[in-house]
């Protein structure tokens, strides 16, 4: 993953190790990893996640630093001269447009008593009613 140019500073964060596990976040883009560079072990990563909003906001900052080096490198790879990727370039378009690329999946549910029923259950549902109606079983009540 490439490394971004100038240090990440992440002013609002006074504490030093959290500044340092966001910082090597935004490098190698591994939480776990990150964690171990700065000596922190990564269960005090969620422990701040829970109880400072400032760490939530800076974490979420780097997220989008980690994102952008990603995006970067997978247009890279998706438009390569040779051994394009059309996986990855499906995938960006979907991001970049996804009111036109994403598949448009709504899941309904219908509440029938205590059961819940999704739509892939109804179609399921209705697939079996009409074979058992081709089969010459009555529909259920």
């Amino acid at each position: 993953m490439a490394v971004p140019s100038e240090p990440v500073a992440f002013p609002t964060i006074s504490s030093p190790k959290k500044r340092a596990v966001l910082a090597a976040y935004v490098k190698s883009g591994q939480l776990i990893k990150s964690c171990r560079s700065a000596k922190v072990d990564f269960t005090s990563h969620y422990y701040w996640l829970k109880t400072d909003p400032a760490y939530v906001d800076a974490f979420a900052e780097a997220q989008q630093m980690v994102g952008d080096v990603l995006e970067q490198e997978a247009i890279r790879r998706a438009t390569r001269p040779q051994h394009a990727s059309d996986i990855l370039l499906i995938f960006l378009l979907k991001g970049v447009r996804p009111e036109k690329y994403r598949e448009n999946v709504r899941v309904d549910q219908v509440h029938s008593g205590e059961v819940t029923l999704t739509w892939s259950d109804r179609l399921s549902r209705a697939h079996t009613a009409l074979e058992d109606r081709r089969n010459g079983h009555a529909l259920p009540a």
